[in-house]
């Protein structure tokens, strides 16, 4: 079965397919049944070419420019706001960036686990599933290692 979408907006999650359409956020199955949608949550690439929404199993992080990231559920409900862009995500943990600072946030109740500088501009963040360290890649080659100490998660 193919789908297709008035739009270059999209972006496929698993068994799910997120649409940016006029003004909606649509999301949508494999077979094409619309499961939710929002209007005004719109999404685009950035000028780095990185999307502005980013979906887990759980959650979809999604930054409104000049803003924050608001961390919905699939069916389009929010349930908090981060500071920053989202950077990097996954079942347990997001990691958002601002004003030259990485924070990472436990997705179990939103708490800040740690937060460390931008060693540079940013390029690739990766972030192991228990959270105890991240990889954090520069625009123009360097890498990052970080190790957590702290009991915090």
């Amino acid at each position: 079965e193919v789908l297709s979408f008035n739009t270059s907006n999209v972006v496929a999650y698993k068994d799910r397919v997120l649409v940016n359409e006029e003004d909606f956020l649509r999301v949508y199955d494999l077979s094409g049944n619309l499961v939710g949608e929002k209007e005004g949550y719109t999404f685009s690439l950035t000028t780095l070419l990185r999307w502005t929404l980013l979906p887990t199993e759980r959650y979809i992080f999604r930054y409104e420019p000049l803003e924050d990231t608001h961390v919905i559920t699939w069916d389009i409900k929010q349930v908090e706001t981060l500071p920053g862009f989202p950077q990097f995500a996954n079942d347990h943990f997001v990691v958002t960036s601002k004003n030259g600072v990485l924070h990472c946030y436990s997705l179990k109740d939103f708490h800040e686990v740690f937060s460390v500088e931008m060693p540079e501009d940013d390029g690739l963040i990766k972030l192991s599933d228990d959270g105890r360290v991240m990889l954090v890649s520069g625009e123009n080659g360097g890498y990052w290692l970080y190790v957590s100490s702290e009991n915090n998660f």
